[in-house]
């Protein structure tokens, strides 16, 4: 192969990427909804029906007719022992409409529980806790200032006060969840409320992660000098499944030219998207650039980015399957799978976000090298905001990465940020 060279923008790769891999097939399953968590929802929810689908009370309480008790709050009527009150017409039972015919509005209130259907013409409740029986009458002395002038109430009850309205949570028509999104147990409620009893979601597709280098033994194996453990197929695994990916197939490769091209001739027929860590640069014994351009449909889309770390990355198409190549420094191989794997799993019907907070960026980076640069840093919460502290390290040391709660983008053409700027922090 001959050295990396040009280097492609990370914008650019991730359209080459939705290029060529945009058109992919879409497995869906349908699911109980219990089990549906963490899954990516296949198809757009509508809601069919409004949410709730009844006026309903928010407190225990009597359901009133706002003017009418205001007026007599007021005007000094139907006084009980001095205090304004309406007579108790009824109480609504929970799981059932209540219908009050020839009801005079003017002097009736009505016992509510919590959740109840608010009856035709009663528009507000008026809490247990600020009402007395008097006489055989519901006293709202309560309501009243505490200067002892009748004339004020103590505040305006508003229709809707302690009510939701119909509709107020969902209205019939509204799209409720959109798809691509990974369900949340709160999701998981919302579609119970309006009655998924299950749910059609996307299958993940399936990743065959190869670490290659001879170099590399078991993580149990005792260290012989020149050997390290093979820890980067276990950290992407465990990226994979965060982001509910799966089934993940782990292997590690000898470092020759047919060990390689055996494993890829055979996994990419077991697997949707292929992955290989470590031997993807220029090194006398890097031979996956090679293997994937000779087996590759049309050669390596791209072979090196423009991004410290993580410079030998490069993309093919296999028998119409996507094939990353990944670094073998650790923090370069998660950099990668972060930034352009999302983006191919994104093109199988999911919606990965990569969340993130603001911070004051407590020294000055720059953009390294003349290339794209991913530092990490250390959120700590100061007295008004986040800050965020850059740590020192190589893309060779594991525990870079491991110390750090996110990273910070510094593109090229920015060159510099200085310390005290508010820095956009993608959490790792």
């Amino acid at each position: 192969m001959k050295p990396i060279r040009p280097l492609i923008e990370i914008d650019d790769a991730r359209a080459l990427i939705r290029q060529h891999f945009s058109e992919r097939p879409v497995k869906k399953e349908r699911v109980p909804l219990f089990e549906a968590l963490g899954r990516y929802l296949a198809m757009d929810l509508n809601a069919d029906q409004d949410m709730p689908p009844f006026d309903k009370s928010t407190v225990d309480g009597y359901a009133v007719n706002t003017s009418m008790l205001h007026r007599k709050l007021t005007s000094g009527e139907n006084l009980s022992n001095g205090c304004p009150s309406l007579r108790l017409v009824g109480e609504v039972v929970m799981g059932t409409e209540v219908a009050i015919e020839e009801v005079d509005l003017e002097d009736s209130c009505i016992y509510i529980p919590t959740g109840g259907f608010l009856p035709k013409g009663f528009d507000a409740v008026v809490k247990l806790e600020e009402i007395e029986q008097k006489d055989g009458r519901i006293c709202f002395e309560n309501l009243m200032n505490q200067s002892g002038d009748k004339s004020m109430p103590v505040f305006q009850l508003q229709p809707g006060t302690n009510v939701i309205r119909k509709g107020e949570d969902v209205q019939a028509g509204d799209k409720i969840i959109k798809r691509g999104r990974r369900l949340t147990r709160y999701d998981l409620g919302v579609l119970g409320m309006l009655g998924f009893k299950e749910v059609e979601v996307i299958v993940p597709p399936s990743l065959s992660i190869a670490t290659t280098g001879d170099e590399l033994v078991d993580i149990d194996a005792p260290l012989s000098p020149g050997k390290i453990r093979d820890i980067n197929g276990t950290v992407l695994a465990g990226i994979a499944r965060e982001w509910g990916l799966g089934p993940v197939k782990l292997t590690r490769l000898e470092d020759t030219y047919e060990a390689v091209e055996s494993y890829v001739k055979s996994e990419i027929d077991q697997c949707d998207i292929l992955i290989t860590s470590g031997g993807s640069s220029v090194g006398k014994k890097d031979y996956i650039p090679a293997v994937v351009q000779s087996l590759s449909d049309h050669g390596l889309l791209f072979h090196g980015m423009n991004i410290k770390p993580g410079k030998p990355i490069g993309v093919a198409a296999m028998k119409g399957k996507p094939v990353v190549l990944l670094p073998g420094n650790p923090v370069s191989t998660v950099v990668g799978f972060i930034v352009l794997v999302s983006e191919l799993v994104n093109q199988f019907g999911f919606d990965i976000q990569h969340p993130f907070c603001y911070a004051e960026l407590m020294e000055t980076i720059g953009a390294e090298d003349g290339r794209t640069t991913y530092h990490m840093v250390r959120l700590t919460e100061g007295e008004e905001k986040m800050e965020a502290a850059p740590l020192r390290g190589k893309s060779g040391l594991i525990t870079y990465i491991a110390n750090a709660d996110g990273y910070v983008v510094v593109p090229l053409e920015t060159g510099e940020v200085k310390a005290g700027s508010r820095v956009k922090v993608f959490l790792l």
